[in-house]
């Protein structure tokens, strides 16, 4: 299984509380983590090379919102006409346009990807266009 960019501390940090996840399994939550971290893979793709190496903490904060919105429409059921559920949807929505923003080169995340380094350090720049790599 791939390393999620954010684990269940970040969850309950940046995501869900504990208690909105109480009945769930660690293994459904990373799960989610997961999903929602391919998610971000399917955009970053087009800008950076993959596998990142590192991440800082808002591409962790933008992972743990994808995966709180997976977690309160597939687990415990969405209700969108509940008072404060369009919270949910709006952070979902946020994460969203990030990626997409990310995706398009408006948004540069705090992450080293996998460019290869020069002997002296420095990063490989390539002369033709990035999918001939």
């Amino acid at each position: 299984m791939k390393e999620p960019y954010a684990n269940l501390d970040d969850l309950a940090r940046l995501g869900l509380k504990r208690l909105a996840t109480a009945g769930i399994t660690d293994v459904d939550l990373t799960a989610a983590l997961v999903a929602a971290s391919e998610t971000a893979d399917s955009y970053m793709r087009a800008q950076l090379r993959l596998p990142l190496v590192s991440w800082g903490a808002d591409l962790r904060r933008h992972v743990a919102m994808l995966a709180a919105w997976d977690i309160l429409s597939a687990q415990r059921g969405f209700n969108p006409d509940s008072p404060g559920n369009d919270v949910w949807l709006a952070r979902y929505d946020q994460a969203m346009a990030w990626f997409k923003d990310v995706s398009r080169g408006l948004v540069a995340p705090n992450v080293v990807d996998s460019t290869p380094i020069t002997r002296d350090g420095a990063p490989r720049v390539a002369t033709s266009p990035r999918r001939g790599w």
